[in-house]
């Protein structure tokens, strides 16, 4: 905590930070700097890195003009069959939505032909399908697969437990007659 404070305390009396703006252009216009940018540079000196830490910790949080359009997007994409919607799938479908919305148009917009049976077929497109296809194939496999070997190592450790138990309960029951028999042998010994 005390080095945190400190870090402040040296970021407010700074006079070495890379600028924030860039010169102005041709035309007199002053671009800024992106903060993410700015914030790379400031951690590329070392001179702040609980503060550098807490800065991209703070910048990766969702944030934006459509943040609750987002929300009602996932909402309207999640159901009770694809509660585990992957992250990867989720951006792209949010990379398709702002560039339609960006456009003023709709997907359907872009597929419809005159004459489907004469327009020429993207391989292109074509290609990608398959090669995401397949990749989600393969990534389906392999964590089904990680999956089963978790499956499993869980069950050779119960398996393993049930073992240890169970000879520890024989050895507790042969303990126990021993301890029994030798009980009534002093009974005996003693008539």
């Amino acid at each position: 905590e005390d080095l945190y404070e400190e870090e402040i305390a040296n970021y407010t009396v700074d006079q070495t930070f890379p600028p924030y703006q860039l010169p102005p252009n041709s035309d007199g216009v002053v671009k800024h700097v992106r903060i993410d940018n700015w914030w790379a540079e400031v951690r590329e000196t070392g001179r702040y890195p609980i503060l550098t830490k807490m800065i991209y910790a703070i910048l990766s949080c969702f944030h934006g003009p459509l943040v609750e359009s987002s929300f009602n997007t996932m909402g309207d994409i999640l159901d009770s069959r694809s509660f585990n919607l992957h992250i990867d799938t989720y951006n792209s479908y949010q990379t398709v939505q702002y560039y339609l919305r960006a456009r003023g148009t709709k997907a359907i917009d872009m597929f419809i032909r005159e004459k489907p049976h004469e327009s020429p077929i993207d391989s292109e497109l074509c290609n990608k399908i398959q090669t995401s296809s397949s990749r989600y194939r393969r990534d389906l496999e392999k964590k089904n697969h990680e999956q089963e070997s978790r499956n499993k190592k869980l069950k050779s450790k119960k398996d393993a437990k049930a073992k240890y138990e169970k000879e520890e309960k024989e050895q507790m029951e042969k303990q126990m007659k021993r301890k029994k028999r030798r009980e009534a042998n002093e009974k005996n010994n003693k008539k």
